[in-house]
């Protein structure tokens, strides 16, 4: 169960499905990578890492405009110039990069007219739906796990009990249904750091397989249905979790997409599967971080090698950029 659950975890597929093999050695290849035994926990959570890259960036020079939404990627003879930002201003550059997905990119910030048709069909063909939901709790105390110590969770907890329950999972998102009985990704970072929540108090994120991003009868109708299913299938492993919950957060993929404005609220921009991976991710013509519109370079997850917090794609996209320059 928990191979399977590795081998789907944040992609459009169920574990029968071609491919998953794929995805699986993804997964492993990037946690082999970190040097860690297991899924890293930053300290300060994953906004201390935000935090750590900024702190770096300064100091390199660069400097950081935060609430500053870009508009437009400027073109000019066919070059990407710089951004427009949603306040009217306009920032000159001679290199544009964007970590946002390639359909935001390409399609919304830089504009069909300014590529070939065939490209943009490419483009507009990426499948970008997300399948995968994020539930978070605010708690009055440690919950109890059946048969974990308090060591034990503090690591990465999964309710994924064979491959069987996983397909069952994925068969309801088939119908445009949320999963009756999903398969989750627990962590409790407060085990681990205290910091994160008042003393005494815990916090619980989980990701949630599955949520279709479209759902018969829209979103605001199962949005209670489905906290509670997700809550009563944690409490099975938990017992009297309810009782310590003082706050709740459900963010479906469409909420992913509103407030972090990837479309689709994929978390991994572009799906997983082999015809939008390796040396075709995330479309032919837009692969190795380079884009047909000179100055344009893209380094979001929607590149090789996908999502995950490891920070690969944006360092090869810099490694090009810098290229870029030189031949420039």
């Amino acid at each position: 169960g928990a191979i399977a659950l590795d081998a789907v975890l944040g992609t459009n597929l169920g574990p029968r499905a071609p491919g998953t093999v794929m995805t699986l050695l993804y997964r492993l290849a990037a946690l082999d990578g970190a040097g860690t035994r297991g899924v890293a926990l930053p300290l300060g959570g994953l906004g201390a890492v935000s935090e750590a890259l900024a702190a770096a960036a300064r100091k390199a020079g660069a400097e950081i405009r935060l609430s500053a939404p870009v508009q437009q990627v400027l073109v000019s003879d066919d070059r990407a110039c710089g951004v427009r930002l949603q306040s009217g201003e306009s920032i000159g550059a001679r290199h544009v990069v964007s970590n946002a997905d390639p359909k935001t990119t390409l399609l919304t910030l830089v504009g069909a007219e300014h590529l070939d048709a065939g490209f943009v069909r490419r483009v507009s063909h990426l499948r970008t739906s997300g399948l995968a939901a994020k539930f978070h709790l605010a708690l009055d105390g440690l919950p109890s796990f059946t048969g974990l110590t308090a060591a034990d969770r503090g690591a990465r907890l999964l309710i994924a009990p064979s491959p069987d329950y996983v397909e069952r999972a994925y068969n309801h998102s088939k119908y445009g249904e949320y999963s009756q009985a999903p398969a989750l990704e627990i962590t409790l970072p407060t085990v681990n750091d205290p910091s994160l929540a008042p003393p005494g108090k815990h916090v619980l994120s989980a990701v949630v397989q599955y949520a279709p991003y479209q759902i018969t009868g829209g979103w605001p109708q199962h949005r209670l249905a489905f906290a509670r299913t997700i809550i009563d299938t944690i409490e099975q492993h938990a017992p009297g979790l309810r009782s310590l919950i003082t706050a709740s957060e459900l963010l479906t993929p469409q909420d992913l997409e509103r407030e972090f404005r990837i479309t689709g609220g994929h978390w991994h921009h572009v799906d997983l599967a082999l015809d939008q991976f390796f040396a075709v991710r995330p479309v032919p013509g837009a692969t190795r971080y380079v884009t047909p519109l000179a100055g344009l370079y893209l380094c979001g997850a929607g590149c090789h090698p996908g999502g995950g917090v490891m920070g690969t794609a944006g360092r090869n996209a810099a490694r090009q950029v810098l290229a870029g320059a030189t031949r420039a």
